[in-house]
């Protein structure tokens, strides 16, 4: 599960216990699980069922397990090393940051895996899908500002959890926004 998660609906047709990272173990009531607060980091779920072999084709599960979560700290990285591994869809990163006065600065992203959208203070400044991931922030120079990127993927990530396919690469795995993320003055080395 990612950080931030808050509860999860685990679909089973059978009792369960089920344990967060390194909690304690606890027995499942109904099919959702909340967790006392948002996760600080990735963790994994273990959920141990009775036995399935009085089930019809002994499936435990009824449907797919859904995770609710809140904004959380995300670092920069493969979303498969943060509990996104399954993922595909969109993260969006933000930051507020004071920007120094003179040239407006360059936003470098570094490595992307994934498309990326850029605004600041809401205001769209550019989209890119492959290298290079620069963005110019025009009148951001000597305010405060909110930058957001929000990182898109495939569908491969879910395609290669969710179901057998000879269709998800192993190179179309890797997603996120993995920098390193730097602001530079326009025409410095990092910036052309």
């Amino acid at each position: 599960m990612p950080p931030g998660t808050v509860a999860l609906d685990l679909p089973l047709t059978l009792p369960a216990r089920v344990k967060v990272g390194t909690g304690p173990e606890q027995t499942l009531s109904g099919t959702e699980l909340t967790l006392d607060r948002p996760l600080a980091e990735a963790a994994d779920v273990e959920v141990v069922t009775a036995p399935t072999a009085v089930l019809r084709g002994g499936g435990a599960w009824s449907g797919p397990v859904r995770v609710r979560t809140v904004p959380a700290p995300l670092p920069l990285g493969d979303w498969r090393s943060l509990g996104l591994g399954g993922w595909s869809g969109g993260v969006t990163y933000a930051r507020e940051l004071e920007v120094p006065a003179g040239a407006d600065p360059v936003l470098d992203l570094g490595r992307v895996r994934g498309s990326v959208e850029v605004a600041v203070d809401g205001e769209p400044v550019g989209e890119a899908f492959c290298p290079p991931y620069r963005f110019e922030l025009r009148g951001a120079a000597g305010r405060t500002v909110r930058i957001e990127v929000t990182v898109r993927n495939t569908l491969a990530p879910y395609l290669a959890e969710a179901t057998p396919t000879a269709w998800a690469f192993p190179s179309q795995l890797a997603s996120g926004l993995l920098g390193p993320v730097t602001l530079t003055p326009p025409g410095s080395a990092a910036g052309q």
